[in-house]
């Protein structure tokens, strides 16, 4: 793995000079055979900082030590794309519990002075600070 800490002198050595070749086949339509379990691009412990806690809390789980023999797999299934979206946003049954945030309000110009005149000549606009900065005629 990427951050595995190698304790081998000569063998750290001889990564520096040749490096890592992957062993991950992305051309491989059949998932068994594209050796992604033996490649340095199967990073759980990225995902355990992920933003989304479900996704976090999976990675993690995902990462420790099983100490049981059997797992429902019914209880990671339930994790999908589409229940991650209808958690966050609701759906016609169950409405989100409160709104996402998002820009409310759209500035008429960003960069450019061409609606300056309609406003009186007067800078009001958000994003005037980067036409005070630079020039973008």
């Amino acid at each position: 793995m990427v951050h595995r800490a190698l304790r081998d002198e000569s063998l750290r050595a001889k990564i520096d000079a040749e490096g890592i070749d992957d062993p991950f086949d992305p051309l491989e339509s059949d998932p068994t055979l594209t050796d992604a379990i033996e490649s340095s691009l199967w990073e759980i412990e990225m995902l355990q900082s992920h933003y989304h806690p479900n996704v976090a809390a999976l990675a993690k789980i995902i990462s420790e030590q099983f100490t049981k023999q059997m797992y429902n797999l019914e209880d990671f299934l339930d994790h999908s794309y589409q229940a991650l979206i209808v958690a966050e946003l609701g759906n016609e049954e169950k409405q989100f519990k409160k709104p996402p945030v998002v820009e409310f309000q759209i500035p008429k110009r960003i960069f450019t002075d061409r609606l300056l005149e309609e406003d009186g000549g007067n800078d009001t606009e958000l994003g005037n600070i980067f036409r005070q900065l630079w020039n973008f005629e």
